[in-house]
């Protein structure tokens, strides 16, 4: 079966990812048809592989969240969701989809850390460090990055002496300190992106919605 020069994902299957985005792109309801979809044909091409990254490898996407990608005030409200019920890294996990970061441009990588200076509270990103880009569970990734770099944080419920504590999450919580040594996240390789680039608004409106529609506008 031929594949695309681009991505490495027959052809045929190829078409039809092109068609399921033509479906959603019609029709925005149709989201998670459209994205399940895609996912299966990725997982069964490798177009999608599970990697393991640190909190720090996962910036935002610059098309998440229809390109707010995240908010430090959607951290801290999710930490202070995640202080009342609990963190869970396997439930962290079933929503970590992310974008590999295009190793020529780094474009998720460049956007995210222009986006990080638009707040004095978003955790310490470097360039080098980023691979990918999160289009579902960036804000608890983010988490994690804060309260690794013990980053500040506006809410006194939530916050020792104006920053998150690393001491007081890891004690309580002892699926943060395992998810601050790496998460296992669904991967969609930068090449399928870069024939389909579409696939990132349909993931994270898709993955985002069954968020809010679960837990509110944290994610």
């Amino acid at each position: 079966m031929a594949s695309s020069a681009v991505s490495g994902v027959p052809a045929a299957e190829s078409a039809k990812i092109r068609e399921l985005i033509t479906q959603f792109k019609a029709d925005k309801i149709k989201v998670n048809t459209a994205m399940y979809g895609i996912m299966e044909i990725l997982m069964r091409h490798d177009g999608a592989i599970q990697r393991v990254f640190r909190p720090h490898q996962v910036a935002p996407h610059f098309q998440n969240r229809d390109g707010k990608l995240i908010t430090a005030s959607g951290v801290e409200l999710r930490a202070k969701r995640l202080d009342g019920v609990g963190f869970n890294k396997k439930l962290f996990e079933q929503g970590a989809w992310c974008i590999e970061d295009n190793p020529l441009t780094r474009e998720i990588a460049k956007k995210a850390l222009e986006h990080f200076k638009t707040d004095k509270r978003f955790a310490t990103f470097h360039e080098n460090e980023i691979e990918a880009g999160s289009v579902g569970a960036g804000h608890t990734n983010h988490l994690v990055a804060s309260v690794i770099d013990e980053a500040l944080c506006n809410d006194p419920d939530i916050a020792v002496n104006g920053r998150y504590s690393k001491a007081h999450w890891f004690a309580k919580h002892h699926d943060m300190e395992a998810a601050a040594a790496g998460v296992t996240w669904w991967t969609i390789k930068w090449p399928i992106v870069e024939e389909h680039p579409e696939i990132p608004d349909i993931f994270q409106a898709g993955l985002n919605s069954q968020q809010n529609v679960g837990e509110g506008d944290h994610r």
